[in-house]
């Protein structure tokens, strides 16, 4: 019985399974100028519960390495321990644990690599490091999210400290498609920057559609009466009224939608 059939042996779960064949994937297209473990340090095999203790020394060890190192030395991990590489918790502490900008990019790609799962599971700390090219990197490759983690990903994008970063993510938004926008945009009217607040009124308003417009109806709900009348000015500039509430305002488009749909529709 060859390697990969016992692999396939092992597999507890179809998600396990589906982990092992995309490890294998990545393994035979980087593993082939990869050097000996032995001159990389050895990792720990014994308990699932012992890795991190593993991923920890092996990150310091590997500060120098290069991708094609690195990737293919935690693939062997990732293998030899799939249900504990499994958990959240350890690729965070495996990107906590990076001692560089360098290999914190080095994590970030392979956790993309691996799937949404992982990726998503450091994206919050990736998006706060103070390295900008890093946070580039995150905040641009969100689009190539699959569309069930789209939203997912934006919004927990949007929480980085520096306005640049969300603006680049914003800038995502406006180029996915009208159903992930309408998804994101009806969080984001409420979202605690100004910036963010800003660009997506401007998304909403710029390209009407009628399903964009009921976005910016909802957002007619935000506790904030300084958001709120950004959001009721809006309205006015699309319909010609102005709605202070909720309310008011679906009960009027619920008699004028027919009309005004055919228009927006028209306009784009």
């Amino acid at each position: 019985m060859n390697r990969c059939s016992r692999w396939y042996l092992c597999l507890a779960s179809v998600s396990l399974a589906t982990l092992v064949v995309i490890l294998f994937t990545i393994e035979d297209t980087e593993l082939q100028s990869v050097t000996s473990t032995e001159e990389l340090g050895s990792l720990k095999t014994e308990t699932p519960t012992e890795i991190p203790v593993a991923q920890t020394a092996n990150t310091k060890a590997l500060e120098n390495a290069d991708h094609v190192t690195y990737a293919a030395t935690r693939l062997r991990d990732i293998k030899a321990h799939p249900v504990a590489w499994s958990d959240p918790l350890a690729w965070q502490r495996e990107f906590a644990a990076a001692p560089s900008p360098a290999l914190q990019r080095e994590v970030a790609a392979l956790a993309r690599q691996i799937g949404p799962a992982p990726y998503l599971s450091i994206l919050p700390q990736a998006i706060a490091s103070s390295d900008p090219v890093l946070r580039l990197e995150v905040a641009r490759s969100i689009a190539e999210l699959p569309a069930d983690h789209f939203a997912e990903g934006v919004l927990a994008a949007l929480k980085a400290p520096q306005e640049e970063t969300r603006a680049e993510v914003m800038d995502v938004v406006a180029n996915a498609t009208p159903a992930l926008q309408v998804e994101v945009l009806r969080h984001t009217l409420g979202s605690a920057f100004s910036d963010v607040r800003d660009r997506s009124v401007e998304l909403l308003t710029d390209r009407p559609s009628p399903e964009l417009f009921s976005v910016l109806l909802e957002g007619l709900r935000v506790p904030d009466p300084d958001v709120r009348a950004q959001i009721s000015g809006a309205v006015t500039q699309i319909v010609h009224e102005r709605f202070l509430d909720h309310e008011s305002a679906t009960r009027w488009w619920a008699e004028n939608r027919e009309r005004f749909d055919a228009m927006m529709l028209l306009a784009q």
